[in-house]
């Protein structure tokens, strides 16, 4: 995960391939996080999402089936 960017795909295949590289930059990002970081603070802005780790984790995870629901309704 990085810095928030727009994309515009051609079709629903091109934005699921997107999503899919989206899903293992995260899978690599997230891979070597054990159960005691998950505490540790995180800058995030996300409602009632924990201001930690975990909740960048949970908000990843929704953001990116938000963008597999948009995906199949195309």
């Amino acid at each position: 995960p990085g810095e928030a960017s727009e994309f515009s795909f051609a079709t629903a295949a091109d934005a699921l391939i997107a999503l899919e590289g989206t899903g293992a930059a995260c899978d690599e990002a997230f891979r070597g996080i054990e159960d005691g970081d998950l505490v540790k603070p995180a800058d995030l802005n996300a409602g009632d999402m924990p201001k930690n780790l975990e909740g960048v984790m949970r908000l990843t995870a929704w953001h990116l089936n938000d963008h597999a629901e948009q995906i199949a309704k195309a």
